[in-house]
């Protein structure tokens, strides 16, 4: 018997790369909630800033911002997110806290490091020399009770669900209620989707992909079983649409005569009205990439 291989970002792209750039994506929006909801720095109003870094090196901060309060000193925050644990961290964050200071002199400064590997950091947060004190704070996510992150009622802090604290609970049941909770801030169908295949991509930093994989081939049951309302709309008009093109008899007589009928409804809808790539359909429905490609060749085909 074959052993089925793991699912593994695109080949060709390095991963900690995808993760990076999906998450930053993700939570550049979200962090200053983030920040408050989760971190617990005091609430105020933040203001976007702008710190010289890359002048002295490459890499950008993934968030700095001014926390603004009323009869309080203005704060700097600063927060960085890190999926590997990088031996050298806490003279990047030190250079960052110079760097800060010398545009900022009369601020204070909050600085965190977000660690969101699978294993225990090993990273130092503090340098103790002769003459020179300096600490930042290093937050493993797996301390953060999962709770807390989809208590924030925002999908994109609650993706993060399924990095942190499970309570004694299973990857699985984490899985499904972020998929839930998400579902129902979701403003669209396709703003939903969209969320889905980050969760895809994050669920590959702790190894758990064969798990988000298996949760989301049953995506369509749990979906209609709280008769969303975005699923429904986009299944008739896709399969309507589908239909008064000839497409459904098309594939049935050419392509799969042995599919069953609802994975084959499933693939036409999620073709003809989403985003999503084959490759992600075909895990989704589960079926071979090439049955979701020969369809959408035949959609394309009658569209003509």
């Amino acid at each position: 018997m074959q052993k089925e291989e793991p699912s593994r970002p695109p080949v060709g792209v390095d991963a900690s790369n995808v993760y990076d750039k999906v998450l930053k994506e993700t939570f550049r929006e979200a962090l200053p909630n983030f920040i408050t909801k989760i971190l617990k720095v005091p609430e105020g109003a933040f203001e976007p800033v702008h710190v010289e870094l890359q002048r002295t090196i490459e890499k950008k901060a993934d968030f700095i911002g001014m926390l603004k309060r009323a009869g309080k000193k203005d704060t700097i925050v600063h927060l960085e997110i890190q999926a590997q644990n990088e031996r050298l961290m806490v003279y990047r964050e030190y250079l960052y806290s110079g760097l800060i200071f010398q545009q900022y002199p009369k601020a204070e400064l909050i600085q965190w490091v977000l660690y969101i590997g699978k294993k225990k950091p090993s990273m130092k947060a503090f340098i103790n020399k002769e003459h020179i004190q300096y600490r930042y704070q290093l937050i493993w996510i797996k301390e953060i009770p999962y709770q807390d992150l989809l208590d924030t009622g925002i999908p994109e802090i609650m993706l993060l669900a399924i990095l942190a604290d499970f309570g004694g609970q299973t990857a699985e049941k984490i899985l499904e209620e972020v998929v839930d909770k998400v579902q129902e801030k979701s403003t669209s169908n396709l703003d939903f989707q969209h969320f889905v295949q980050q969760l895809h991509i994050i669920s590959h930093l702790h190894q758990i992909q064969h798990l988000f994989e298996k949760t989301m081939q049953n995506i369509s049951e749990l979906i209609k079983e709280k008769k969303d309302p975005f699923f429904k709309r986009g299944y008739k008009e896709g399969a309507t649409w589908a239909m008064e093109k000839g497409i459904e008899k098309g594939i049935e007589q050419g392509i799969e005569r042995g599919m069953e009928k609802k994975a084959l409804d499933t693939i036409i809808v999620l073709v003809s009205t989403s985003t999503l790539d084959d490759a992600y359909i075909a895990q989704a429905v589960g079926v071979a990439i090439e049955v979701v490609v020969k369809i959408r060749k035949q959609i394309q085909d009658k569209s003509l």
